[in-house]
């Protein structure tokens, strides 16, 4: 059974978040692919070392240009965001920047932009807002509408039937329609979820992936999501269609291979940036639910960067509506599915 997509999850800044920064830190500029060291001595590893290739990352290093007012395209600006931040106070973001934070994806409506920009950092809404510098377009709409071109009624997801017919998958038409309603030119970014994945097939994700957006990312939670080492998701993929194993489910290479998954299907083959998403905190309701630690958010940014991850996004969680931040006051922000 698919995992309900609007799941409510509380978000907190945490100063565990300088782990996910400093992991990120050296990720600047090309990426460089390289061949396994042979053995025989510090004089043949030195040989060795002259079959490094450099690549361009992907999209090009000067990708970004093509937009007017949107990301730097500064090899010296390695994207560290964070999720549906608030920023309501102006010593939140001098402090998230402390940690290495320069990105907010889909800063709260109830934020004020300045602050961000004021200290040199960048947003992206969802909704219009002066001083953007991007659009998200939507967040796990193939996990909510499903792949198809069904009619889309309007509603989101809790607010009543999505898709006309019900049966029938109609994300496309909600991206489609979406960014219809979006000026030209502007930076578009979409999060998707298990089914970019794990459910549809390549030729349904990839048309999620290419068609509607500037670059992407997808949120597959290998270290806590109680559901994902199930024989439809990770097992789908690494148990031929049974249960996971925790000990091969659990680990900070499916978060590479979650990235590497994004960009088997982008075509042209490298011809658009792919971000990671790595959780912090206890996403999950169910007491069960694993929570990541510092090491494993370490790891887990290491093993996207290493499958070409070209920016990193992060989901900052607690366990209860009471959640309060570690370094900044206010309220706690809620992430929803869709606008509204």
């Amino acid at each position: 059974m698919r995992q309900r997509a609007s799941q409510v999850k509380i978000t907190t800044r945490a100063k565990g978040i300088g782990v996910l920064g400093a992991s990120v830190l050296l990720a600047l500029g090309a990426a460089i692919t390289w061949v396994q060291l042979g053995s025989g001595g510090p004089q043949a590893q030195a040989k060795s070392t002259e079959s490094l290739t450099i690549r361009d990352v992907d999209g090009g290093s000067d990708y970004f240009k093509g937009f007017p007012n949107s990301l730097p395209f500064d090899p010296s600006y390695f994207p560290i965001g964070v999720w549906k931040e608030s920023l309501t106070d102006p010593a939140d973001a001098p402090k998230d920047r402390a940690v290495l934070i320069n990105t907010y994806v889909e800063l709260t409506g109830n934020s004020d932009i300045s602050f961000a920009t004021g200290v040199g950092s960048f947003a992206l809404t969802e909704e219009p807002l002066a001083g953007a510098a991007g659009r998200v377009l939507s967040d796990e709409v193939d996990m909510w509408a499903r792949g198809g071109n069904a009619d889309w009624t309007g509603s989101w997801p809790g607010t009543g039937e999505i898709c006309s017919p019900a049966n029938l998958g109609c994300g496309f038409t909600v991206q489609r329609e979406l960014l219809k309603a979006l000026p030209a030119q502007t930076l578009v970014y979409s999060n998707y979820g298990k089914g970019v994945t794990f459910w549809e097939g390549d030729e349904y994700a990839a048309t999620f992936v290419n068609d509607f957006q500037a670059f992407v990312s997808a949120d597959n939670y290998w270290f806590t999501d109680p559901n994902i080492c199930g024989p439809s998701e990770g097992g789908a993929v690494f148990a031929d269609g049974q249960v996971l194993e925790a000990g091969k489910c659990r680990l900070a290479a499916n978060y590479g291979w979650t990235v590497s998954r994004l960009r088997s299907l982008i075509q042209p083959a490298m011809s658009k940036p792919v971000w990671a998403f790595v959780e912090v905190g206890h996403p999950f309701t169910e007491n069960q639910a694993p929570t990541i630690t510092g090491p494993e958010i370490r790891a887990a940014v290491w093993s996207s960067l290493i499958h070409g991850a070209r920016g990193s996004s992060t989901l900052i969680t607690a366990s209860g509506a009471t959640a309060r931040r570690s370094t900044s006051s206010g309220t706690p922000a809620v992430r929803r599915s869709g606008p509204g």
